[in-house]
């Protein structure tokens, strides 16, 4: 029997359904399908994204001695050898509540949320999961044969190097690497930034002291982490707090410069006319509100960076209602359909020191060649009125990306209601600056 053992090194927590079980954490149920699949992808790089496991199977059968490394009957391709995780005692600082109840300047009771997690919506999922985090994991894998074992040695750093586990993963949580492995990672990444702890704004965290250091600063790293995405996909409309920001979504602005619209706007033109032209009327933004392009240009766009089926909608102005706009796949392939999908953008934070985290953000393409050139029904409830939209029928993620981190921020952003500075805008400016450097590299 051949053994590799290896240490790991957690660096965020994960979301775990089981949190209150003795030895809970990663789970080897998880990481075994992703890491045979993982080495799969690394033998046979010319790998259709998506593939089923009866064609993997026949691909397999081409090597024969990759063809020998499967266990049982064969047809469901899985490697032979056995995974097992012994989690050190919990960092209970960091293994806490996800969310967290507190009582406001106004005596109003809030509940405060955690950044790029929305998992417990409602009372009934309110303590249905919970973080769990271990500084340090042993993880053992077993094989009876040489050549399998000689070729998860080969993969294993870049396999927790480029993925995370549990709920959230692309944002970042379940954050995991083999101890040591630290300076090879960038080595995968082409795009990666560094989050600064020594000084967290004290004003995020004021209302609740019973929040350990340790917890506030992951909640401020997965706050950066947000605020980044957030300025790639939706844009940033920041009118409550200390810092009032508008700064236009950067896929919105790509996009614009290719003559392509923003699919929220068709969906104004569409279901609500008369709330657009007020807004015309309201707002100095003839690029957004005024910007016009032939139909064969009105494109489904925003859900290249993930896509949620149904969204909630207010009127312009607000009135205290929403309504539920509803996108629905039309497919034209027997057995395939299209209900989410997942941003192929996905972080990977790791913790360098108590004080400095650096983020990768890479590009996921197993499934992107999916989304392209696919036509959806767009409909809203309460009215029978519908239209379709199609996917572009390609997108270069790298391309937006380097348009993205060459906007100038203090120009494309808008501070508003006499905001004269803001600490968003610093971090987002130092954050573009240092992933165009390290391109450079």
């Amino acid at each position: 029997m051949y053994k590799l053992e290896f240490t790991l090194k957690q660096h965020t927590p994960i979301i775990h359904f089981q949190y209150d079980q003795e030895g809970a954490t990663l789970r080897a149920t998880e990481v075994k399908p992703k890491l045979d699949r993982f080495i799969f992808q690394k033998i046979f790089p010319d790998l259709k994204p998506g593939i089923t496991e009866s064609l993997l199977l026949d691909k397999i059968k081409e090597n024969i001695e990759i063809y020998k490394c499967l266990i049982g009957d064969k047809s469901k391709p899985a490697l032979n050898y056995s995974l097992f995780l012994n989690a050190s005692e919990k960092n209970l600082e960091v293994s806490r509540p996800i969310e967290s109840k507190y009582i406001n300047h106004n005596r109003f009771p809030l509940v405060e949320k955690f950044p790029c997690f929305f998992g417990l919506m409602g009372e009934a999922n309110s303590s249905s999961k919970e973080f769990v985090f271990h500084n340090l994991i042993k993880l053992s894998i077993q094989t009876s044969l040489e050549k399998l074992r000689e070729i998860i040695n080969d993969h294993i750093v870049e396999f927790f190097s480029k993925n995370c586990f549990g709920n959230r993963q692309s944002k970042g949580f379940g954050s995991f690497t083999i101890n040591g492995s630290n300076n090879q990672i960038s080595n995968h990444y082409k795009y990666w930034f560094d989050i600064d702890l020594n000084t967290i704004p004290n004003e995020r965290y004021t209302y609740d002291a019973k929040r350990s250091l340790q917890f506030r600063k992951q909640f401020y790293v997965f706050d950066r982490i947000n605020l980044l995405y957030s300025t790639l996909r939706s844009g940033l409309n920041q009118m409550g707090g200390l810092e009032k920001i508008y700064f236009k979504s950067l896929l919105f602005s790509y996009f614009m410069e290719k003559q392509v619209q923003w699919d929220k706007k068709t969906i104004k033109e569409k279901f609500y006319f008369n709330s657009l032209k007020k807004q015309r009327d309201h707002h100095d933004n003839p690029d957004i509100l005024s910007f016009s392009v032939p139909d064969d240009k009105k494109l489904l766009v925003r859900d290249l960076l993930g896509l949620a089926s149904d969204s909630q909608w207010k009127d312009y102005p607000s009135r205290g209602f929403t309504n539920t706009i509803k996108k629905e796949y039309i497919s034209k392939e027997k057995d395939f359909m299209i209900d989410r999908f997942k941003s192929p953008l996905f972080f990977k934070p790791i913790e360098i020191n108590q004080n400095l985290f650096t983020v990768y953000l890479g590009v996921d393409y197993s499934q992107v060649a999916n989304f392209f050139d696919k036509e959806f029904k767009i409909s809203i409830d309460k009215s029978d009125k519908s239209f379709k939209i199609k996917t572009p029928k390609s997108f270069d993620y790298d391309e937006f990306l380097r348009f993205a981190f060459n906007k100038d921020v203090r120009s494309h952003a808008q501070l508003k209601d006499g905001t004269r500075s803001s600490k968003d805008l610093d971090f987002l400016e130092s954050t573009f600056e240092q992933i165009i450097d390290n391109l450079k590299k």
